[in-house]
C-alpha cells in the first residue's frame, strides 16, 4: 500500500494495521547494536527525574521501555492508533494510555475518558519520540509548549532532511510505502523560537556512519560526544526546549 504524509487518517489506518506486529518487528530490530546504542544515548540525554509526563505519539509505550516510572498516575500515553494504545496497554499494565490525536487534543478531553481527574493537567516533561513530527510537521512544537508547566521540558527527535531516513522501516517492513516529513536544523530552531520557549537546544542523534558491528557502549558514547558537530550528517535532531 502507499501512504504518503496523506493526514492524520492515513497514520491512523497505517498503524492500527500493523499495531499487532510492530513490537515483534521493532524489537527485532532492538537485536542490533546501533538501536541499543541509541536507545541508552535517549536515557542519558532526556532529563527525566519523575514528575508528569505527557508523551505524544506514543505507541506502544517505547518511553516506558526507557525510563522506569515509579507512579503510574504521573504518566500519560496519547496515540491516534487504538490498536497500538490497545497493545500499549497490555505491555505496561496500568499505565494511562488514551486514543486521541496530539495536535488537536485538549487536557480538558482526557477528564472525559479519566473521570478521576478533576482538572486539565500540565505537565512537567512532554515527550514526543520518534513518532508526531515524522507525519504532522512541525506543529507539535508549540502543542506542547501549551501542555508544559512553567519550567517544564519539551524533548523531540525530527528526521534529519538531509541525512535522515527515507522511510519508516516498520511500516516499510509490513508493505505500506510510507514517506515521513523530515525537517532542516533552521527550520526546528525556527519553530521553536516561534512557539515561545525561553531556552532550547538542538542537536546531531546518532549517526549513518555507524556500524552494528561495534559495541553499543561505545557507539552511545560517540554519539553523545559528537552529537554537536554532527548536524549535517545525522540521522535525527534531537532537540530540548524550556517554558521559562
Amino acid at each position: 500500500m502507499t501512504y504518503r504524509n496523506n493526514g492524520k487518517k492515513n497514520t491512523e489506518e497505517m498503524y492500527d494495521a500493523i499495531a499487532s506486529e510492530y513490537d515483534s518487528v521493532y524489537y527485532q530490530k532492538k537485536i542490533e547494536n546501533i538501536i541499543l546504542a541509541e536507545d541508552m544515548a535517549l536515557q542519558k540525554m532526556i532529563p527525566y527525574y519523575g514528575g508528569e509526563v505527557l508523551d505524544l505519539g506514543c505507541g506502544t509505550g517505547y518511553f516506558l521501555d526507557l525510563f522506569h516510572v515509579s507512579d503510574k498516575s504521573t504518566y500519560f500515553g496519547l496515540d491516534i492508533s487504538q490498536n497500538m494504545i490497545d497493545v500499549a496497554r497490555k505491555n505496561h499494565e496500568g499505565f494511562n494510555f488514551f486514543r486521541a490525536d496530539a495536535l488537536s487534543f485538549s487536557t480538558y478531553s482526557l477528564l472525559l475518558q479519566k473521570r478521576t481527574l478533576t482538572e486539565p493537567r500540565h505537565y512537567d516533561l512532554v515527550v514526543s519520540l520518534f513518532s508526531i513530527p515524522d507525519y504532522c510537521g512541525l506543529d507539535v512544537v508549540g502543542k506542547a509548549y501549551d501542555f508544559l508547566v512553567k519550567g517544564g521540558t519539551f524533548v523531540s527527535t525530527f528526521i534529519n532532511k538531509t541525512g535522515g531516513y527515507e522511510k519508516i522501516f516498520c511500516l516499510e517492513e509490513n508493505g505500506f510505502d510510507y514517506k515521513p516529513q523530515a525537517f532542516t536544523y533552521e527550520e526546528i530552531q525556527s519553530a521553536f523560537k516561534k512557539a515561545g520557549y525561553g531556552v532550547f537546544y538542538i542537536s546531531g542523534f546518532s549517526h549513518n556512519a555507524l556500524s552494528n558491528k561495534e559495541d553499543p557502549v561505545d557507539m552511545c558514547d560517540l554519539i553523545l560526544r559528537n552529537k554537536d558537530w554532527l548536524l549535517d550528517d545525522c540521522k535525527y535532531y534531537f532537540a530540548m526546549a524550556k517554558k521559562t
